[in-house]
């Protein structure tokens, strides 16, 4: 959102004349001063001097951060945790292999993989109150990161309306609801460091439309999917393999708004596992080895979203 000021600047200037008149010969007293009035302040009209500012209005306070689709296109990504970490403040962290929920730093507080910061995607909560791994475990992998298109990043105490697990923090996403046109992003590469070095390959592919299902040119549409393969520089291949599924539609429906929204998501990976830093140093693994090769895991997650707002008489929401 953007915010315009139009400020007039006005200069102008008043001489006071100030008088004292003292006649030695006609009379030794003093005589008072004389104080005329001020000369009129005259304010330019036409000529005046018109500037206009067009910034980025502020946060709602230093500990809450936007990140607005026009912050977020122009930045890389490959991973929802690529965007979180433009949030001053916010570390995001990755470990035991890429499918793996992140780990999240915050205002101090070691939020682990979500039991401390609530995570809401288009106003749905994200964190598993109930999960093998701990409680709030929040796995934002499900999204695809193209398909995002604002951040909101609340650091602060807790608030009723960001639930139980809002200790450190809140975090809203929110996705597309339309594309101007069909989309396609192929992305590769190569380790540059490390053993692998030009041998194991990333390899990535985005695609998204919006297909006009009615006639009613106010419906929204989004089908978004991705494929990646992700190796990494490990001498144990991570074979991050993973698929992304969006499908939206919001449009008039009677009296007022149907919204549907349905999301898949599936991964599998190896992971390094525990590294000790003995065995890297005698040499039995290196940095990049792992002392257990069958490590890893594999998840998957289906979500659907119903919605339906009424517009009240004057036609608002």
């Amino acid at each position: 959102m953007t915010r315009s000021n139009t400020v007039v600047a006005v200069v102008a200037g008043a001489a006071l004349a100030y008088g004292t008149t003292h006649n030695v010969l006609a009379d030794d007293s003093p005589t008072p001063p004389t104080n005329p009035a001020p000369a009129e302040l005259e304010v330019p009209g036409a000529d005046a001097e018109v500037i206009e500012i067009d910034d980025t209005a502020p946060a709602e306070s230093a500990s809450s951060v936007h990140l607005s689709l026009d912050d977020l296109k122009r930045r890389s990504r490959t991973q929802v945790s690529d965007i979180l970490r433009q949030v001053p403040g916010l570390m995001v962290s990755q470990h035991a292999g890429g499918g793996k929920s992140d780990q999240y730093f915050i205002r101090g507080f070691d939020a682990d993989h979500g039991t401390d910061i609530a995570i809401y995607a288009d106003g749905i909560p994200v964190n598993m109150p109930s999960h093998g791994h701990g409680q709030g475990y929040a796995d934002t992998h499900f999204l695809i990161p193209e398909t995002v298109s604002t951040v909101d990043v609340h650091k602060g105490p807790y608030a009723a309306r960001f639930g139980d697990f809002y200790t450190a923090g809140a975090m809203e996403l929110s996705t597309l609801d339309k594309v101007d046109g069909p989309t396609l992003w192929i992305a590769g590469g190569v380790p540059l460091a490390g053993p692998k070095m030009g041998e194991q390959y990333n390899r990535r592919v985005v695609g998204m439309a919006s297909p006009q299902i009615r006639s009613d040119s106010s419906d929204k549409a989004l089908i978004a999917a991705q494929i990646a393969d992700t190796d990494g520089p490990f001498d144990h291949a991570q074979r991050f393999r993973q698929g992304n599924a969006l499908v939206k539609w919001q449009g008039r429906v009677g009296a007022g708004d149907l919204k549907l929204q349905s999301s898949w998501y599936a991964a599998s990976w190896n992971a390094s596992g525990q590294v000790p830093e003995s065995a890297v140093a005698d040499g039995t693994i290196s940095r990049f080895g792992s002392l257990d090769p069958s490590e890893g895991g594999d998840t998957s997650r289906t979500a659907i979203q119903l919605g339906y707002r009424v517009r009240d008489d004057r036609g608002g929401l």
